[in-house]
């Protein structure tokens, strides 16, 4: 995914280098329920994706491998169109998006290991 071009229109990225990679989201509501209550889908986040997560205001810094920080972007994409589409979000879907993200950023090998997992 070219993270430039996240397909929310809620995301705007601000600034990316070799160190960390930072990113607006516009809604003060929708922040509100993909970081969760006492931030607790921020932090699984941060597990899955092995990263550190910087919340100030609405922008949001992330620190770790760059594939990684990538998928952060990824994942509050995806979390966003859900919450739009469904005005909900659940600990569930974090993981079930980024299994997702990683099925699909990965080669065919990988590919075949997730068609195993998800039977």
């Amino acid at each position: 995914m070219n993270i430039s071009k996240v397909s929310s229109s809620q995301i705007e990225i601000i600034e990316k280098n070799n160190d960390y990679l930072s990113f607006y989201i516009k809604n003060n509501l929708v922040l509100s329920k993909i970081i969760g209550e006492f931030d607790s889908n921020l932090k699984e986040i941060e597990n899955i994706t092995n990263t550190k997560i910087n919340l100030r205001g609405n922008l949001m810094i992330v620190r770790g491998d760059l594939n990684n920080r990538q998928s952060v972007v990824q994942i509050m994409d995806n979390l966003i169109a859900k919450f739009v589409n469904t005005n909900s979000i659940e600990k569930e879907d974090i993981k079930t998006i980024f299994d997702t993200i990683s099925c699909s950023n990965y080669g065919q090998s990988y590919r075949k290991i997730c068609k195993h997992k998800q039977h």
